[in-house]
């Protein structure tokens, strides 16, 4: 038995019948708090470089892991799973992520990578290919990320859409963390001293930021439908209404509005993908026009 089989049957043993009654009336909703503690408490052992520190937090966060399995392999969330099976889809996942090391030969050449930034030119593309339901950019962004993590991540994905200009200077002039730091812990100091949320506020411009992206978004999927109305071939009007059925799940006002300015010149298969979603009544509706 290795160490992490060890660990397994640990953590096992702690929720099965005769073992620790708070284990087993745990939940994964109940341990949410913990992983997110036993997160922030490895980053503050990485920060100090502590050797034994890091050794010891990234085994609480492996335990969270390990526990959260144990769970659903009990059938918490349906069907069950259990460690293996969650170590099984990290690696097609990482496999997947990585054709510039574990590709065929055509993909050895075609994503040859000599630097991380090599690598992120296609990290997008690769992660669309595992979740093909994905329609925004935003889409797989954790919400509960702490706003400036969330902002960040909004930012980087308004920049690849060229919402905003990576390249123009930003507001302030900023040549170090060091720096950046003042600056952030002033803004922070002023909204105290004004009695204003800074987490809150900076959520809130985030979220306006969201808006203007997935309206961008719609605007591009609408104007790329419209071109595409006279295409020949069928992959095309499924591909399509697809993506216009995605965008009625956003804003389904828009899909109506394509929809009734479209209808009469729509190839049939575009239009029955495009209205799947929608009640029965208002399908049929669609279909008789």
């Amino acid at each position: 038995m290795t160490k992490l089989d060890e660990l397994i049957a640990v953590a096992h043993k702690l929720r099965a019948p005769g073992g620790c009654p708070w284990d087993a009336e745990q939940t994964h909703n109940s341990l949410t708090k913990y992983l997110l503690e036993e997160a922030y408490e490895l980053i503050d052992a990485i920060e100090s470089g502590n050797r034994d520190e890091i050794l010891e937090e990234l085994g609480d966060v492996l335990y969270q892991v390990i526990f959260h399995s144990d769970l659903a392999a009990t059938g918490s969330l349906g069907e069950t799973f259990d460690i293996q099976d969650v170590a099984e889809l990290s690696a097609k996942k990482m496999i997947g992520r990585h054709p510039h090391v574990f590709g065929n030969e055509e993909e050895l050449e075609k994503y040859a990578a000599v630097t991380g930034d090599d690598v992120m030119v296609n990290w997008d593309d690769h992660k669309k290919r595992e979740k093909p339901e994905r329609s925004s950019v935003l889409d797989g962004i954790p919400k509960h990320l702490p706003a400036l993590a969330l902002a960040d991540k909004v930012i980087g994905k308004a920049e690849k859409l060229q919402l905003l200009d990576a390249d123009a200077p930003g507001p302030f002039s900023v040549t170090s963390e060091a720096e950046l730091g003042a600056i952030l812990l002033a803004i922070v100091s002023s909204a105290r001293s004004a009695g204003i949320d800074a987490e809150g506020a900076l959520r809130g411009a985030v979220r306006e930021l969201e808006v203007e992206i997935r309206e961008f978004e719609l605007d591009d999927t609408l104007r790329l439908c419209k071109m595409l109305l006279n295409d020949k071939h069928d992959l095309m009007h499924k591909a399509c209404g697809w993506m216009l059925r995605e965008l009625g799940k956003q804003d389904l006002g828009a899909l109506r509005e394509f929809l009734a300015a479209n209808v009469g010149r729509m190839p049939r298969t575009m239009l029955r993908y495009a209205i799947e979603k929608m009640s029965e009544r208002e399908r049929k509706e669609w279909l008789k026009r």
